[in-house]
């Protein structure tokens, strides 16, 4: 993991300002953390903004439960259960000052931290416990905990005394646990401890007599239990809360027809908009940024010096799974049944391939209005052409010349009814429809003209703004 960049300049300097402020802060917690950080199993990236992503991957309830009590002091955590691989997975976002207790100068004067301060001892002590200790109650009470780095071992001998070293092997690795049998060695190092793990502060109870074994048992099955459910219950409410709309549904399927590409990894579909339009990444970002992760990759054309991007949204496969059969006629004849259905279906496909003209009509000098949408898709465009029938919209289908475009067309009185009929939500369309509602059929102005023109040259400078942010990019490499 590359090292933070704050700390390039003055380390030593700003990674003790922050152990100190830590330090007055909570001790306890400072040595706790920093064992864990040391000792723990995890998996730790760094972030652009320099914040730690924190993560873990846990079989055994009780486990992540441990991991949730110990890092949701400093952190928010996010938790959810991977019914593929049987495992809970958590992750937390640390503030980056925690990147100092990962420092190697950190390493190298920790170790008389620990010894100089009682509360990061107990910290320290307590972590080791929770993380590598046992405490066997049965005929003969004893403590069992390893220590998996020789420094901290060194500290920890030097403050309690041991009754055995017992070394275990497992594959290639070699495991030392320190046994501790004598009952005043035990309650000295219980009176310095202060457990966080579930299972430690249960086996402290049944060694003070407080609950049985049974008991004790008893209570662990049912925090497992209780935090299983936990987690499912917030699984489905996640699930509810982000449930589409089935008209939402239409127009995100009119949507993908026109102008996604979808791709499925895994248990995710990958919808994916190529664009060089601003106004058409506001769009995507409006239809999915509630349901998943968007990136976005910068990209120049090779032939052309045209700046665009791809833009990508991560969702799930189980909610998501009829975009993979976007373009499929049946699907989209059983999906647009309905009429409000329908209409919310067209405005999708509308906004990803319509276009809507106000142009000077040459005879009567008057503002005319047409809608278009083209596709390389007659067989779709002649389903639209028969359900607009149905609501009593007119329209015609053209081919291109020299191409293998079709063209579904409304004029005048029928191209405003059909842009009053269909929810847009482009916005340069939205704006446009606006004009046309207002000005069709009425004498053509210059006014109306100069505003059409600001329209293209707002785009047209939209574009270029898109271009000279990616460009840069491309020249560092070059």
């Amino acid at each position: 993991m590359k090292k933070c960049a704050w700390f390039n300049e003055h380390a030593e300097r700003k990674v003790k300002f922050i152990i100190r402020l830590l330090l007055r802060d909570n001790p306890f917690l400072l040595g706790y953390i920093w064992c864990f950080l040391r000792v723990g199993r995890y998996i730790i990236r760094r972030r652009k903004d320099g914040s730690l992503y924190l993560a873990f991957k846990k079989v055994y309830p009780l486990k992540a439960l441990y991991v949730e009590r110990v890092f949701k002091r400093i952190s928010e955590p996010v938790i959810h259960f991977n019914p593929n691989s049987r495992r809970f997975h958590i992750r937390f976002i640390l503030p980056f000052i925690y990147d100092a207790l990962l420092h190697e100068y950190c390493k190298r004067i920790f170790p008389k931290i620990i010894r100089e301060n009682p509360q990061v001892y107990r910290g320290v002590l307590t972590a080791l416990i929770d993380l590598y200790g046992k405490l066997q109650v049965s005929r003969k009470f004893r403590l069992v905990f390893r220590v998996p780095d020789d420094n901290l071992q060194e500290i920890v001998l030097e403050k309690i005394k041991i009754d055995k070293i017992s070394i275990r092997r497992h594959k290639n690795k070699v495991y030392r646990y320190l046994i501790i049998n004598n009952k005043d060695m035990i309650e000295e190092i219980l009176k310095t401890i202060e457990p966080i793990n579930p299972e430690r502060i249960l086996e402290i109870a049944e060694y003070r007599g407080a609950i049985s074994h049974n008991k004790r048992r008893e209570i662990l099955k049912k925090l497992e239990v209780t935090f299983s459910k936990r987690i499912l219950r917030r699984r489905e409410r996640c699930e509810e809360r982000l449930s589409i709309p089935e008209n939402e549904k239409a127009y995100i399927l009119g949507f993908a027809t026109g102008d996604l590409t979808i791709r499925v990894k895994g248990n995710r579909v990958i919808p994916e908009l190529c664009t060089t339009h601003p106004e058409a990444m506001l769009l995507f970002h409006r239809i999915f940024e509630k349901y998943g992760k968007i990136i976005h990759i910068q990209k120049l054309g090779k032939k052309t010096d045209d700046a665009f991007i791809y833009l990508r949204a991560y969702l799930n496969k189980k909610q998501w799974e009829f975009l993979i059969k976007k373009g499929n006629l049946e699907a989209i004849r059983k999906e647009t049944q309905e009429k409000e259905k329908f209409i919310h279906f067209l405005a999708g496909f509308f906004d990803a391939e319509g276009t809507i003209i106000i142009k000077k009509q040459s005879k009567t000098q008057k503002t005319q209005v047409e809608a278009k949408i083209a596709s390389g898709r007659k067989d779709i465009l002649k389903y639209i052409k028969k359900k607009l029938a149905e609501i009593g919209i007119k329209s015609e289908i053209y081919k291109e010349k020299d191409k293998e475009c079709y063209k579904l067309t409304t004029t005048g009185k029928q191209a405003i009814k059909l842009l009053k009929t269909i929810p847009i939500k482009h916005t340069e369309k939205t704006r446009k429809t606006k004009i046309a509602l207002k000005h069709h059929a009425k004498p053509w102005t210059k006014q109306l003209e100069q505003k059409l023109n600001q329209y293209k040259q707002q785009i047209k400078k939209q574009k270029q703004q898109l271009k000279t942010t990616i460009i840069p990019k491309y020249n560092i490499k070059n």
